[in-house]
């Protein structure tokens, strides 16, 4: 496909998005730089759109409709000045917590500063008044690619709802496009990876802000419940818990591992490498292809930051099963775009929970299944670490000092780890234990 016909399956698939997410309608007001957006959300044919010259007006009739109707809405403007004048109905919206989704289109970034017609600064353009903003730019239109749009348009629905746990109100995307602004050749009938969910569900599906009400268990519990594939996957956790004691999260993953048979992988800043379901060596494991390719879970759920290990997070984006994320932070820790589900819950409240709902078999072969699953797992852990510990030798290295240092620590003491190569070190070759020492990285940035 030319450059211009993948914008416009992008931007086809991200109004699909904000269609299966609840938005109410699209308020757009004339210019050519703004032709992709308005095409696209007037195309879908399901989001009531309204033209309105005026970009003051058209910025308040959206904040009526989403006042109206609780939902949010949409709007669609050309770049300059157009966008300076949605600013008067974004501050209210903002002060008012009402869900507003701006497209703001823009110059590409060669015309920026340059002296080109309608091109400011839009970059934050609305300062501390929106709940977030992103750069949006197209780029070729391949399964990742839409996997993004679809995310970002769930994204952008969900923050401007609050369905993260914070207020509602105006999230700003702006989108810097290039000429020629309207396909000449028609655009495809099928898109690369297969299109949205099934069944008008959207891409991500967003639920229950707060702590771990029943409501966020039962949703997660209906997923756990169908699982006979099922991973655990608990990322980074360093915030101490009451009175500086641990993070609870490392005991509500042991504590659920258990009741419901499934493999852990955890990283060493999880705090929930302990007990018989934790896979120490999942990073050298699931370098070999064919031990990652056998390994297909159904059902992923997620906790914590997104793990250190490269081969865990390339093996979590190819994997053909449905996964949830526990996020109560909003982090959206996801770049493969592959969630199905992010539950604004308090992960150890909620594993917690779900460890009290152990899965009643209803056939010999589901819980033959189950412990197959998890045995496949530890037999293939106990071969790693035989092979890595025979490797490693008796001599002084940075591996084996790495796994020295985990095995004999008492867990009082802190072990802090640098972030690049000792943290993997430690994710590799240190065995899992019980009661290990606290341990601490700054990986927040990955470097």
């Amino acid at each position: 496909m030319t450059a211009s016909l993948d914008t416009h399956v992008l931007l086809r698939a991200f109004v699909d998005e904000l269609v299966r997410s609840g938005a109410c309608a699209a308020v757009t007001s004339p210019g050519s730089r703004s032709t992709p957006l308005v095409l696209a959300l007037t195309a879908d044919g399901r989001l009531p759109c309204v033209s309105a010259v005026d970009e003051r007006g058209a910025a308040f009739l959206a904040l009526g409709m989403a006042k109206a109707t609780g939902r949010a809405a949409v709007l669609a403007c050309t770049s300059g000045t157009a966008a300076a004048n949605y600013l008067p109905a974004i501050i209210e919206a903002h002060e008012s917590r009402v869900p507003l989704v701006v497209l703001t289109a823009d110059r590409p970034p060669e015309l920026r500063g340059s002296g080109a017609g309608q091109t400011i600064d839009q970059i934050k353009l609305y300062g501390s008044a929106t709940r977030w903003f992103a750069e949006v730019a197209p780029d070729a239109a391949t399964a990742g690619t839409l996997r993004w749009i679809r995310t970002l348009a769930c994204r952008a629905v969900a923050t401007a709802r609050g369905d993260g746990g914070g207020a509602a109100g105006p999230v700003h995307l702006n989108w810097p496009l290039r000429e020629p602004l309207v396909p000449v050749d028609p655009l495809p009938e099928d898109e690369p990876g297969g299109g949205g969910r099934p069944d008008g569900r959207a891409w991500v599906a967003v639920a229950e802000p707060g702590g771990a009400p029943p409501a966020a268990v039962e949703l997660a519990g209906r997923v756990v419940g169908t699982a006979r594939r099922g991973v655990l996957v608990v990322g980074r956790d360093e915030r101490p818990g009451p009175h500086g004691h641990a993070s609870p999260l490392g005991a509500a993953a042991v504590t659920f591992a258990a009741a419901h048979g499934w493999p852990v992988l955890a990283d060493p800043l999880a705090g929930a490498r302990s007990g018989p379901h934790a896979i120490a060596h999942y990073d050298a494991l699931l370098r070999d292809a064919g031990f990652a390719d056998g390994q297909r879970p159904d059902v992923v759920l997620r906790a914590g930051d997104l793990p250190t290990s490269k081969p865990l997070r390339e093996w979590l984006a190819t994997r053909d099963a449905i996964q949830v994320r526990l996020d109560p932070h909003d982090a959206w820790q996801d770049p493969a775009h592959v969630s199905d589900l992010v539950i604004a819950a308090d992960p150890a409240a909620v594993l917690a929970a779900l460890a009290g709902r152990a899965p009643k078999e209803n056939a010999a072969e589901e819980a033959a299944a189950r412990e197959g699953w998890l045995a496949s797992w530890r037999d293939a852990d106990e071969r790693a670490a035989a092979a890595l510990r025979a490797t490693l030798g008796d001599g002084l290295n940075e591996p084996r000092l790495a796994a020295e240092l985990v095995a004999v620590l008492p867990p009082e003491a802190t072990l802090v780890i640098a972030a690049s190569m000792p943290i993997r070190d430690v994710e590799t070759f240190a065995a899992a234990r019980d009661s290990p020492p606290r341990m601490l990285a700054n990986r927040g940035a990955n470097g």
